[in-house]
């Protein structure tokens, strides 16, 4: 058999169910999945897999329009494996190409299999909602699938897979693996790096992000660590363009799916198990660091094979939150089988907050191998503008010199203070006239920001900019005078667990800040300026880092924003202070550097230091 490369290569569109001959294809330099583009084939005859040409082609290239192949492509793609053709699936939408072979081809049946329960599971539930009896229908109707053959394979494949790759997790012997990389006399550096490969691990496929909090923390925390590794390179289930424009190397292994339900967050680690081995099988890895993905269990596992010590990044519990919210997940022991694996195998777990930490514990991991390590900042990126550049900023953005500027940057969602925000807004604008607002992000309750707006006929002063990357909104943000970070309690009522990313990239930018005294803001923001200190008139300013307001009261925000728009040097001496703490305690560098101190049992610094001693002073 010719070489893919040098012999015809069989083209089938599996959408139009027809065929087409293409020569000169690179194939041979793919190994597993690659960014590619085809280019235009012509496809006009029918495609029958009996046909001379499709027996003699070299390769078979089955163009797939979703992530899931069907019955007929499976088979037929077998019995290309079986004649000794190279075969590979291409999904043009996403401009990347596959290897298959018959492990490949294993793992898609199980996937189709398991999307199969998923569509029924659907169907039954949806059918049900309008009937009388949705219940004995329920029954009903799932009994009869279960005697069918197609049912019987879905149930039996997910039971397999649960069985044989997860739940014998829990049974087996875990070890962590110590940090002997690190020498405590040494700490790595770029003058000193650590030897040999570090791996950042990121595999939650559903998330497909180019901004946002947990997207910077991600890359900025990857910068970090290349720079004191010899070899560094992340595995993310999308593309990163952040981490291309940090010069962060990075390798894309995607999983095909249908949803982020229980069954495709299993299935997809069985998907994925072979890409990821590849990349451990090569060797040379000094430490893997993984940001913990629910359902994931393959790092754990190959670190465990390998004996590669591992670091876990671990940001809450998904399963509690779907329960907070009504929509617990299906299977929810196993995904916590899942975790409790992970979490017993790590050599440390990196939490950004104290009750986190506090819900691993009760969870029983052992406090000695969990680092509390907030969210920080990349100073550099995150920084004032020499004053043209701002100016000419502010006038790209349609403000004045005279124009104080309020920014806002975040997800509007959830616990963000966006139902503050849109209360304090008219009030602000209608007290001061010399306000305007930047609004950056998106979410599902920014539609109560856009009705005050409207409401009130604002537009002339928000610029709302939307999604934005995140260098470009880093910049932006450095048009405001003052920025907000108006956080609330727990949608639940619970403890507040969050380090809000935006607070450390608001005191790096040198801006006043107004934020919520609420646990981890209030503590990184003291020393700070509270309403009543404005009492006899302008405060003096010592070492002060913000305005601090009682969460959910819209009436301190408007207070607050309003004595800091009427008082320029004590903006600027707000904000010198607040980047100053920010460069001394809350960089991304220090961050990572507290990663390597915690594992060579040396003393921390910055934040990290101060709560591992029992204060809340930052």
């Amino acid at each position: 058999m010719l070489a893919p490369d040098k012999g015809d290569v069989l083209v089938v569109d599996v959408a139009t169910g027809l065929c087409g001959t293409a020569h000169g294809l690179p194939l041979s330099q793919f190994t597993e999945r690659h960014e590619f583009n085809l280019g235009d084939v012509k496809t006009e005859r029918q495609w029958d897999a009996s046909a001379e040409d499709a027996r003699r082609a070299a390769a078979l290239i089955f163009v797939l329009q979703s992530g899931l192949a069907s019955r007929s492509v499976l088979r037929t793609a077998n019995q290309g494996l079986y004649r000794g053709q190279s075969v590979y699936f291409y999904w043009p939408e996403e401009a990347s190409i596959e290897v298959i072979d018959s492990e490949r081809l294993r793992s898609f049946r199980r996937l189709r299999l398991a999307a199969i329960a998923f569509r029924l599971a659907m169907s039954v539930k949806q059918r049900a909602k309008n009937l009388r009896h949705p219940v004995a229908f329920s029954r009903r109707i799932v009994g009869r699938w279960r005697s069918s053959y197609r049912w019987k394979c879905a149930i039996a494949s997910v039971d397999s897979l649960a069985r044989d790759n997860v739940d014998s997790l829990a049974r087996g012997k875990i070890e962590p693996i110590p940090a002997q990389f690190i020498d405590p006399q040494r700490l790595p550096s770029p003058q000193h790096p650590i030897p040999g490969k570090g791996l950042y691990v990121r595999l939650d496929y559903w998330a497909k992000l180019t901004a946002g909090g947990s997207y910077g923390h991600t890359c900025f925390v990857a910068k970090s660590e290349s720079r004191v590794t010899e070899h560094f390179e992340c595995i993310v289930a999308q593309p990163y363009p952040l981490l291309k424009s940090l010069g962060v190397k990075q390798r894309v292994i995607r999983a095909n799916h249908t949803s982020a339900s229980a069954a495709d967050l299993i299935f997809c680690g069985e998907r994925l198990l072979p890409q990821l081995r590849r990349s451990f099988n090569k060797g040379g890895i000094s430490y893997v660091y993984e940001r913990s993905v629910l359902g994931s269990w393959l790092t754990a596992l190959l670190c465990q094979e390998h004996r590669i010590p591992y670091i876990i990044e671990y940001n809450g519990s998904e399963l509690a939150i779907a329960r907070s919210f009504g929509t617990p997940y299906q299977r929810e022991d196993l995904l916590e089988t899942i975790e409790n694996y992970a979490f017993a195998a790590a050599t440390m777990i990196s939490v950004v907050s104290k009750p986190i930490a506090d819900s691993l514990v009760k969870r029983g991991v052992p406090a000695k191998k969990i680092l509390i390590n907030p969210n920080c900042v990349d100073p550099d990126v995150y920084s004032p503008l020499p004053d043209p550049q701002r100016e000419e900023l502010r006038a790209e953005l349609g403000f004045g010199l005279d124009d104080v500027v309020i920014g806002f940057c975040g997800t509007f969602g959830g616990w963000h203070g966006v139902e503050v925000l849109a209360a304090a807004i008219p009030k602000i604008c209608q007290q001061n006239e010399n306000v305007s607002f930047v609004l950056i992000g998106d979410g599902n309750l920014k539609h109560l920001v856009n009705s005050v707006i409207a409401q009130h006929e604002l537009q002339e002063r928000v610029r709302d900019l939307g999604l934005t990357p995140q260098l470009e909104a880093a910049r932006r943000l450095a048009a405001c005078d003052i920025l907000l970070s108006p956080h609330s309690s727990n949608i639940d009522g619970g403890t507040f667990f969050g380090s809000p990313t935006k607070l450390f990239e608001y005191m790096s930018l040198g801006a006043a800040i107004v934020c919520s005294d609420l646990a981890q803001i209030g503590e990184v923001m003291r020393p700070a300026l509270q309403i009543e200190d404005f009492a006899d008139g302008p405060p003096s300013v010592t070492d002060q880092r913000g305005v601090l307001v009682a969460p959910g009261v819209v009436d301190e925000v408007v207070e607050a924003v309003g004595y800091l728009s009427s008082n320029t040097e004590l903006r600027k001496a707000l904000g010198n202070n607040a980047r100053k703490a920010a460069i001394e305690n809350f960089t991304w560098d220090i961050h990572v550097e507290n990663l390597w101190r915690f594992l060579a049992g040396v003393p921390l610094k910055g934040y990290a230091q101060a709560v591992r001693a029992g204060s809340k002073s930052g």
